[in-house]
C-alpha cells in the first residue's frame, strides 16, 4: 500500500501569495488516486475547489492547516471524495460536511509557515470502493528520497491567469533536502524573485512522517 510521504494537496509553503498548485502536471486516469479528496466551500453560494487532502480512514482526512483560514466568514466546507473530472460526477462520489476542523498545535497561521498541517473529522463515514480508499501514513522514521508522485487541483500554471482545472492532475517530481535547496536558491529572495512553483524550479512541502505521532494522537 502506497505510504503518504508528503501531502497530496500540493502546498507551496515558501510562496505565501500561493494557494495549492499542480505545475506541469497532466490529466490523470479515472480512480488513480483513490485516497484524494476535493475539499469545498461556497463563497457565493456555488460550491468551488478551495484545497485537496487525502483519506486517512473512514473518518478523517489530512489536509493542510491553512485551508481553513481561507474561507471567508467561515462558510461550511464539503469534501468530495472519488472525484475525477468536476464536470461529471462520477458513480462513485460522495459529498460529506465536516465535523471539525483540527489544526496542528503549533501551527502559527498563514501559508508559507512550519507545521502547515491539518486533520478533518467527517461527518459522516465514507463508503470504500475502487474510487474512495485511504492511504497508510509512512514510518515515523521514513524520509523521502529520490521522486514522488503528486496529484491535486491545483494551479497549472503559477501565473496569471491562474487556472484550475476540472480533471484530477498529477506530476512527478524529484525531492531534494532543504539544504539543497538553500544552496541553490540562496539570495534569491532578496531579489524579489519567486522560484516556487514554477516549472524545474523546487517547491516546499510538508513532510508527514514527521507528524505521524501527532496524526495518531488525534484521530485515536
Amino acid at each position: 500500500m502506497m505510504w503518504l510521504l508528503v501531502l497530496s494537496v500540493l502546498v507551496s509553503l515558501a510562496n505565501a501569495s500561493s494557494i495549492s498548485r499542480i505545475v506541469g502536471g497532466s490529466d490523470s486516469n479515472p480512480g488513480e488516486f483513490p485516497h484524494m479528496v476535493s475539499i469545498q466551500w461556497a463563497p457565493h453560494g456555488l460550491m468551488h475547489h478551495l484545497c485537496g487532502g487525502s483519506i486517512l480512514n473512514e473518518l478523517w482526512v489530512l489536509t493542510a492547516a491553512h485551508c481553513n483560514m481561507l474561507t471567508l466568514e467561515h462558510e461550511p466546507m464539503s469534501v468530495i471524495v472519488g472525484a475525477w473530472d468536476f464536470r461529471t460526477p462520477s458513480a462513485y462520489q460522495q459529498t460529506v460536511g465536516v465535523q471539525s476542523f483540527i489544526n496542528h498545535p503549533h501551527y502559527p497561521g498563514g501559508i508559507g509557515v512550519p507545521h502547515n498541517i491539518a486533520l478533518i473529522q467527517l461527518n459522516h463515514k465514507l463508503i470504500f470502493n475502487s474510487w474512495v480508499h485511504p492511504v497508510s501514513l509512512p514510518p515515523t522514521s521514513s524520509y523521502p528520497l529520490g521522486s514522488a508522485l503528486f496529484s491535486g487541483w491545483g494551479w497549472t500554471i503559477d501565473e496569471p491567469p491562474f487556472l484550475f482545472p476540472d480533471i484530477l492532475q498529477s506530476v512527478q517530481v524529484p525531492l531534494i533536502s532543504l539544504s539543497q535547496c538553500y544552496s541553490a536558491f540562496i539570495g534569491l529572495a532578496v531579489r524579489a524573485f519567486r522560484p516556487c512553483g514554477r516549472v524545474g524550479a523546487p517547491t516546499v512541502y510538508i513532510r508527514v512522517s514527521a507528524y505521524v505521532d501527532w496524526i495518531r494522537s488525534v484521530m485515536y
